[in-house]
């Protein structure tokens, strides 16, 4: 990866909007969206740029959780962060529906695009 490119990435990541709340805190589901991605790419689940909604990538994103359940004291609401990860404020990923047309819902998104700058 280019140096120039690899700045975008970690200005991207460093910058991830997340709610904040006086109980809990930086709310986690976006970076544990992202490391169960991340994880999943290096096991091989994932060949090209293309993320599924599949139940490996929910079955990793729950076992992160398990590590903030303490302090989140909810559920873990991983199509919130699948979805909000391609908005405009985070732009890590392009959204679509299962029939491969752009998505902004959580309950359509099925598919994400990982932003290739």
């Amino acid at each position: 990866m280019d140096p120039h490119a690899c700045a975008q990435w970690l200005g991207k990541l460093g910058n991830l909007h997340a709610a904040r709340t006086k109980q809990r805190g930086l709310a986690p589901h976006k970076p544990l969206m992202l490391l169960s991605v991340i994880d999943l790419i290096e096991a091989g689940e994932f060949q090209d740029a293309f993320v599924p909604f599949l139940a490996r990538l929910v079955s990793q994103f729950r076992s992160y959780w398990d590590l903030v359940l303490d302090r989140q004291r909810n559920r873990p609401d991983i199509a919130m962060p699948f979805n909000a990860l391609g908005g405009d404020r985070d732009a890590i990923w392009e959204r679509f529906d299962e029939h491969g047309s752009p998505s902004k819902s959580k309950l359509t998104t099925r598919l994400c695009k990982l932003d290739p700058d």
